[in-house]
């Protein structure tokens, strides 16, 4: 007679609910991060935003007026905020410095840390722009305030590697801001918003990349408050090799969670017919996994997808050990009755299934991006891709 293990597997799928519950809770405390972006009109800053960030914000969200200058956009499921500031010159200068100010005394105020200005760029012209004072006045104010604040230099042309060419007028601009407001601040970026066609010393017409665009993305997260760096890095565009880094990192600690909670769950020897227990933790990994890589996976049932992931991996076999981190599977007459899977192996699921999907993700979106094409990632294509990554990776062992 087979063993009743139902209350193994109803413990198991109770401390699993439990600590993926824990997980989605921390995640909605955090909430979204909310930059400031300023500058002088024409300094290219829904250009900029465009190409760091995976939403065009201005066209597909809600801009909702919070001042009479200054409108945030934010968009459900995305989870950044953008407060963007009118142009700051001409005879509105001075209204928009004080709802400037207003807004962010207001952030402070209610206390609440999802109210607060979690960032500010200040963008200037580096095409032979001037920093003037009401600007350094705007950059002390920001940052008396506790708001990290970074200068970028937009309309870059003269580059060194990702950086400024010393005894540029870019460079030079930089050391005057320095100069300035440099203990207001936490640099000076210089930045390429998109691609601009020039000539080269021969007259020949060249393209120039964008640049500078890693660098801003590096100081941004450094500087970051710890509880907004991942909602940050979610929202940053694949196309930007440091945000597709940042992006597997941050998934990567996700798959060390899922990893450590399945071993934990099924500390007790779980029946391999009943892996799917662990589903609430897998699914949960999944679904962190994709908002970093930006696949929208609203709406998704886990429970069909762990199914259709994790069966190549238990399918008619028992785990019999782990060696070198990867699992030895052996067959048994094509039945796992009577198959048992420890805690340990249950982590080595688990984390199997997590770095195949990281390495599916981050294919996927180098393939679109090789083809010049949106980077968006269908939650279809990237679960059929996750399903035979791992068929291939069970018939290579």
């Amino acid at each position: 007679m087979k063993p009743d293990t139902s209350g193994v597997v109803d413990s198991i799928l109770s401390k699993a609910r439990l600590m993926a519950g824990k997980a989605i809770d921390k995640d909605r405390n955090e909430g979204k991060a909310r930059i400031l972006i300023a500058g002088k009109t024409g300094v290219g800053k829904s250009t900029l935003l465009n190409a760091i960030f995976s939403e065009d914000l201005a066209k597909v969200g809600v801009g909702e007026p919070v001042t009479q200058e200054i409108t945030e956009f934010e968009r459900d499921n995305f989870p950044l905020i953008i407060a963007d500031s009118k142009g700051l010159e001409g005879e509105d200068y001075e209204a928009i410095v004080e709802d400037l100010k207003s807004y962010v005394e207001q952030s402070i105020r209610t206390g609440d840390e999802k109210d607060a200005v979690h960032f500010a760029w200040y963008c200037v012209a580096g095409d032979g722009a001037r920093y003037e004072d009401g600007e350094a006045n705007i950059v002390q104010t920001l940052s008396e305030a506790g708001i990290p604040v970074v200068i970028i230099l937009t309309k870059g042309r003269i580059f060194r590697g990702d950086g400024f060419r010393e005894g540029s007028k870019e460079a030079e601009l930089r050391d005057y801001i320095m100069q300035k407001s440099g203990d207001f601040i936490k640099g000076v970026v210089l930045v390429r918003s998109e691609s601009e066609e020039d000539e080269d010393d021969d007259g020949n017409i060249i393209f120039k990349k964008p640049k500078g665009l890693d660098t801003l993305i590096q100081v941004t997260e450094r500087y970051l408050a710890q509880g907004k760096q991942n909602a940050f890095i979610q929202a940053l565009n694949v196309r930007n090799e440091t945000a597709l880094k940042l992006k597997e990192d941050a998934a990567r600690e996700v798959v060390n969670w899922a990893t450590a909670a399945a071993t934990a769950a099924a500390a007790a020897p779980l029946p391999g017919a009943d892996i799917l227990a662990l589903s609430p933790i897998q699914g949960i990994m999944l679904y962190k996994i994709g908002n970093h890589y930006g696949v929208n996976t609203e709406g998704t049932n886990w429970t069909n997808v762990i199914t259709a992931v994790a069966a190549p991996l238990v399918a008619g076999m028992v785990a019999r050990s782990v060696v070198g981190g990867l699992f030895k599977l052996v067959p048994v007459g094509g039945t796992i009755v009577g198959g048992i899977i420890s805690g340990s192996s249950a982590g080595v699921v688990t984390k199997m299934i997590g770095e195949s999907y990281i390495d599916v993700l981050n294919s996927l979106a180098r393939e679109a991006i090789a083809k010049g094409e949106p980077t968006n990632i269908a939650p279809e294509l990237a679960f059929n891709n996750l399903a035979d990554a791992i068929r291939r990776k069970k018939q290579d062992k």
